[in-house]
């Protein structure tokens, strides 16, 4: 199972919100930077699959900028360099149960927004495994995605949820309260969305957590997907909030969204995609 939020640990909060705009690049993979690497995991913790995936990225950018790796990636001290403003995940189910061994073979592709985007693919039980994307940006890039498509797709995912809040309603349950969320010690003029994927990732955790608490059939995730849209500034404060779809569907997903509580600008979104 991987929809509790210790299993998806470590994950760059990712979700399926249909087709990628980093799934078709104009450009093919820079020469020299898809180099296989196998390792044994702990499968039921998915999180260590995209960190590993996170630092091929680094690797592989450093190796093309021609500079050291530890000089690169998302810093916790809020100085300025890349982060990740981008990040899908896609799993077979299955495919990584019990002490699998994995294959990650990245790809390293340029991006039109001052930054790198890469594809590792993933090699499980019986050839099958998935793909995890990843995009950073140098500066203050953004993923792509805008706060008004985010704004339309939020609404979108309430619409479709609408008979399973009548139902809780119903039930006297409600909905689960916005999470809200300081954002201090993270100034940084360059940064896009002052907070490191990682932190992005525990957030929705968070929300998510909340939202499904109630859940009462077994679903396992096969998709995530997190974008960056807007920035919060050093002293503000996001509220994240997460919407189910109906629960008697036969896929279920999760939209859920991070606004700043100073002007409830869409900053950041991230959805989840279950089977049953």
């Amino acid at each position: 199972m991987f929809a509790t939020a210790e299993m998806f640990e470590g994950i760059a909060t990712a979700a399926f919100c249909g087709p990628s705009q980093f799934r078709n690049p104009p450009r093919r993979p820079i020469s020299g930077s898809a180099v296989p690497f196998v390792r044994a995991v702990r499968a039921t913790v998915p999180g260590r699959i995209v960190r590993d995936c996170m630092n091929l990225h680094w690797a592989a950018v450093a190796t093309e900028i021609g500079c050291a790796p530890d000089l690169i990636g998302e810093r916790e001290d809020g100085t300025a360099g890349p982060r990740f403003v981008a990040c899908i995940l896609s799993l077979a189910p299955g495919a990584f149960e019990g002490a699998a061994r994995i294959a990650l073979e990245p790809e390293l592709f340029p991006t039109a927004a001052n930054g790198w985007r890469s594809v590792t693919r993933l090699e499980g039980r019986g050839g099958s495994g998935g793909t995890v994307e990843l995009v950073s940006a140098i500066g203050a890039g953004l993923s792509g995605q805008s706060a008004e498509g985010g704004r339309i797709r939020l609404l979108a995912a309430r619409a479709a949820s609408a008979r399973e809040t009548a139902r809780e309603e119903a039930l006297g349950l409600g909905r689960p309260p916005a999470l809200v969320v300081p954002v201090s010690g993270r100034a940084n003029s360059a940064g896009a969305g002052r907070l490191p994927l990682t932190d992005w990732m525990s957030l929705f955790d968070r929300a998510e957590a909340a939202a499904t608490v109630r859940a009462q059939a077994a679903v396992v995730a096969v998709s995530r997907e997190f974008h960056c849209c807007g920035r919060v500034e050093d002293g503000d404060a996001v509220e994240l909030s997460c919407t189910p779809s109906a629960a008697d569907a036969p896929e279920v997903s999760r939209f859920g969204h991070a606004a700043r509580r100073s002007d409830g600008a869409i900053v950041a979104t991230c959805e989840t995609r279950l089977v049953r």
